[in-house]
């Protein structure tokens, strides 16, 4: 279970990474929280980011990770989701 938490965890922080990466080539800024992230996202008219942001971090951060949920095909699901989200950053690089 611990390392299912992890992995988890680990794929939610490859898509902050992303989204961080993203967010700072297009404003130059490095979001600093979850919060922060969302909102600029929402300023840039990335709403489909945003909320799809949203529903992995429930999935991944506070469900498998803190609540200890054990939904493999969802967290399967949520990381199928991270890909598609970082080859639309390349697309629009």
């Amino acid at each position: 279970m611990v390392l299912y938490r992890n992995a988890a965890d680990k794929a939610f922080l490859s898509m902050i990474i992303a989204v961080n990466s993203y967010i700072n080539r297009k404003l130059c800024v490095v979001p600093k929280s979850h919060s922060e992230r969302r909102s600029l996202l929402r300023e840039m008219n990335k709403e489909d980011v945003r909320a799809l942001y949203s529903d992995i971090m429930r999935t991944l951060h506070d469900e498998a990770f803190y609540e200890g949920v054990y939904n493999p095909k969802e967290v399967k699901y949520a990381i199928s989701l991270i890909k598609k989200m970082m080859e639309g950053f390349r697309a629009t690089s």
